[in-house]
This record gives C-alpha cells, sequence and structure tokens, in this order.
C-alpha cells in the first residue's frame, strides 16, 4: 500500500462545504510553506514553498447559505493543502477554525 501511495495510483477524495459559489472545477498549484511565525499554518510562498496541486469541482451550490459543496482532490500531499488552496481562491472550507476562523452557519 505505501508503495501505491508513493508511485500516486492511490488517489484521495474528500467532500468540502466552503464560502461561496464555485462555478466551474478547476486547479489550484500554488507552492506552500510553514509559516513559522504562526505555525501550524503553511502558507503560499512562490520562492521558498514546495509544489502543491490540488483538483477541485463543484458539486452543489446552496445559493441560500452561500456556500458549495465541492469534491477536492489533492494531487500533492501537502500538510494543510486542501485547506490553504480553497482560502487561496477565495473559498475557505465552512468550519476552519485555523484558516476561517469567523464563524459562520453551516450545514
Amino acid at each position: 500500500l505505501s508503495k501505491m501511495f508513493q508511485a500516486r495510483t492511490v488517489k484521495k477524495h474528500y467532500i468540502a462545504l466552503v464560502q461561496g459559489q464555485v462555478a466551474q472545477e478547476g486547479s489550484v498549484e500554488v507552492p506552500l510553506i510553514t509559516d513559522w511565525e504562526n505555525r501550524p499554518r503553511q502558507i503560499v510562498h512562490f520562492e521558498l514553498g514546495k509544489h502543491a496541486k490540488t483538483l477541485f469541482q463543484p458539486l452543489i451550490y446552496d445559493e441560500k447559505n452561500n456556500q458549495s459543496r465541492v469534491l477536492l482532490e489533492p494531487v500533492t500531499g501537502r500538510s494543510h493543502q486542501l485547506r490553504v488552496h480553497m482560502m487561496h481562491i477565495g473559498h475557505p472550507i465552512m468550519g476552519d477554525k485555523l484558516y476561517h476562523p469567523e464563524p459562520k452557519r453551516f450545514r
């Protein structure tokens, strides 16, 4: 099993509830690095960060609550990758107290 993960023959998928309307599928490919002053947070850093890529696909949009349910697939496996990537494109994960600290109602 560990060899399958190393060879990237195993894929992980996650379903997340995010803020805002994710209109179309796409990818986020920005490098991540530990924010040492605010550990365990990770940040986007184009010069020193390590390559990270996430694929995303919208599933359902809840207009009343302005929230989207999305399918996420981390291509790489960086710490907090999905959380940082979704925040980076303006759709933070609902209920994420580290990267989206403003409490919002979610279902």
